[in-house]
């Protein structure tokens, strides 16, 4: 089958058509033939190695697709026919594709395949900006700039659905009539009239409730909206408990990712962390979000800092004793270059988990073990034997970090068995083996570790 392989990064025009194999379903998983596969921006920051998560290459981009069923694993809930759609992080620009049962769901025959397979990231954001952030209720006024596109279409009808009372925003009058017929109640051309005044004069002066595109300009919003910037946290506060808390916590002092609740964070430039993420770590970048939002996640993120930090029980030097020592933590895990193992690398564990979460970890692994995280035994057909931790996986292939700290990209195809451990964590809970002090100690010295030698 013919699959689209990025084999160095750089631009669309720079992947590769090429020919492998059919890939065969697993247990749980199901063979889809692909009638149709979404274009994304992530996929375009993906294969430029701009996306928060570098993916080694090579790889097949795509995650969103759908066609119809050819073959079924043991125990996947899907028949050979059944028209369906599916997710998955790479992927989907293939003949062919092989997704766990859980990331597909049928389609409905009166459903056209090319508009299931483009619904997913768009619907969802456009959703997601509407209700969740912007609360849209019946009447109000929204502008959705970029209105022909996308998210923009998908802003475009849902707005619609929610009986807003929709302004679309496009560079040309063929894009703005395609907005009337999805339901739009006004139209502007924004390469030929005046935005702002456009929108003043339809909204009779009041502006609008909710703005839905990408802004050039931090002030736009304000202007185009009629709402005046300043020190007010809450929109920032609102944003930061829909996209941040679910890793830094409600009140930001730590989770799975590190407290910010400190007078001085560790990135300075924090807008960008915040716009584009931190490469090679767990943090995303909010693309989704408007460069305003943005500025407001920030200024609310900063107001945290007037928090006075909680000082922790325990010795750091003891516990980085107590972590070379009678814990062990060494043989499975890389400080500052120090170390080895499947275990995660703790260099910044102090910069990316709190301090409950570090505790949580030592005493009961099994409850903080990590998304998608999955200790691998690649057996090649050359009679490699590869052990390690998976980094991505797709249809095609997987990449690994072995027990060297050593990166492997390899083919499915090249691959004789693949052993996957994704239910159990490999770290004993040191309960038994430490006692409450020297768990203190241990929690002290990890939160210690910021990526600074």
């Amino acid at each position: 089958m013919r699959v689209v392989v990025c084999r160095q990064y750089g631009t669309p025009e720079d992947l590769v058509l090429t020919d492998i194999p059919d890939p065969q379903p697993g247990p749980g998983e199901v063979l889809v033939r692909v009638r149709a596969a979404a274009v994304n921006f992530p996929d375009v920051l993906l294969i430029a190695g701009k996306y928060q998560i570098k993916l080694p290459v090579p790889f097949t981009p795509g995650s969103e697709l759908a066609g119809e069923v050819v073959a079924v694993g043991p125990g996947a809930p899907f028949y050979p026919g059944d028209r369906v759609f599916g997710t998955t992080p790479t992927g989907a620009f293939a003949e062919q594709a092989v997704l766990g049962s859980q990331s597909v769901v049928a389609v409905p025959d009166d459903v056209d395949l090319a508009e299931a397979a483009a619904f997913g990231v768009t619907y969802r954001t456009a959703y997601h900006a509407l209700r969740s952030v912007a609360a849209v209720s019946e009447g109000d006024w929204v502008v959705v700039l970029g209105a022909a596109g996308g998210v923009g279409l998908a802003a475009v009808d849902l707005a619609v659905a929610m009986k807003a009372r929709v302004i679309a925003a496009a560079s040309s009058p063929e894009k703005l009539a395609l907005c009337r017929q999805r339901g739009a109640e006004a139209a502007i051309n924004y390469e030929r009239e005046n935005l702002r005044e456009g929108i003043r004069d339809l909204t009779g002066g009041g502006g609008a409730h909710a703005v839905v595109g990408t802004l050039e300009q931090v002030g736009l919003a304000a202007l185009i909206c009629g709402v005046a910037l300043g020190d007010d946290l809450a929109p920032g506060k609102r944003l930061f408990e829909a996209h941040c808390s679910p890793c830094h916590g409600q009140t930001g002092t730590g989770g799975r990712g590190p407290s910010l609740a400190k007078p001085k964070l560790k990135h300075d430039d924090l807008f960008k962390v915040i716009q584009f993420g931190i490469p090679d770590t767990e943090m995303p970048g909010a693309w989704q979000l408007t460069d305003r939002e943005v500025a407001q996640v920030e200024t609310y993120v900063r107001s945290l800092g007037r928090i006075a930090p909680a000082a922790l029980p325990g010795n750091p030097d003891r516990g980085k004793s107590l972590y070379a020592g009678k814990g062990g933590c060494s043989a499975c895990h890389i400080v500052n270059g120090e170390g080895r193992g499947y275990g995660p690398e703790l260099s910044e564990a102090g910069a990316r988990r709190s301090p409950a979460y570090l505790r949580e970890s030592l005493l009961d692994p099994a409850a903080s073990f990590p998304d998608n995280f999955a200790m691998v035994r690649a057996f090649v057909k050359n009679g490699t034997e590869i052990r390690g931790i998976r980094v991505n996986e797709d249809s095609f292939t997987i990449q690994i970090r072995d027990t060297q700290n050593r990166f492997h990209s390899l083919r499915k195809v090249d691959i004789a068995t693949l052993e996957k451990n994704t239910t159990t964590s490999p770290m004993p809970s040191y309960r038994a083996t430490l006692s409450d002090s020297e768990i203190d100690d241990v929690v002290a010295y990890l939160a210690t570790l910021r990526g600074e030698r």
